[in-house]
């Protein structure tokens, strides 16, 4: 089998040339749509906002023809907060809907700011937070995934108990391809 090569953009990445892109080989986009509150002066004030590159990466990455993925990042303390960043978020992707064909997920990490550390330290609180988000997206008519990485599956997440099972696994500061193989902290 051949593996497709894939991109997860945001406004991190500045502008895009996305016909650069596609002629790289890259065939699809996982594009962060929306967030809860943020880490700068500004976001930080904010319940909810959109990424600012986010209609210029998915209206061009449509355009360009790539398979397209959508994320929110996480960032609330409750199962009413999550259901309103999701419900904010299946609004902000909903125009994009016939060509968001991978999924539209949640990214469940903690930044790198503790100040800005909003998900509880509690497992079965965060857990519900999740399967709050997961179905929200699901009743907007999207496939949900979980984002998230190694240390939340084994230790921050109750696995048994996740509605979504769909897991798209960070392996971050790591050259090399992760195998199924080891995929046992979500045991």
């Amino acid at each position: 089998t051949m593996a497709l090569r894939g991109i997860d953009v945001s406004y991190a990445q500045g502008t895009i040339n996305w016909s650069a892109v596609y002629a790289d080989g890259v065939r699809f986009a996982i594009i962060k749509a929306t967030q809860g509150r943020g880490a700068s002066p500004t976001t930080a004030l904010l319940r909810k906002f959109t990424d600012s590159k986010f209609k210029y990466n998915i209206t061009n990455a449509m355009a360009n023809k790539l398979t397209i993925g959508v994320y929110h990042y996480l960032n609330c303390s409750t199962v009413e907060e999550a259901e309103e960043e999701a419900a904010y978020f299946c609004k902000i992707i909903a125009p994009y809907r016939p060509y968001i064909t991978i999924f539209a997920a949640v990214d469940v990490e903690d930044g790198r700011y503790p100040q800005y550390a909003y998900l509880p330290k509690d497992k079965l609180q965060l857990t519900e937070i999740v399967n709050a988000f997961t179905e929200r997206v699901r009743r907007g008519g999207f496939t949900p995934a979980i984002y998230t990485n190694r240390t939340f599956l084994a230790g921050r997440l109750n696995f048994g108990e996740l509605k979504c099972k769909t897991v798209w696994r960070a392996h971050w500061y790591a050259n090399e391809t992760t195998t199924f193989e080891e995929w046992d902290s979500a045991d």
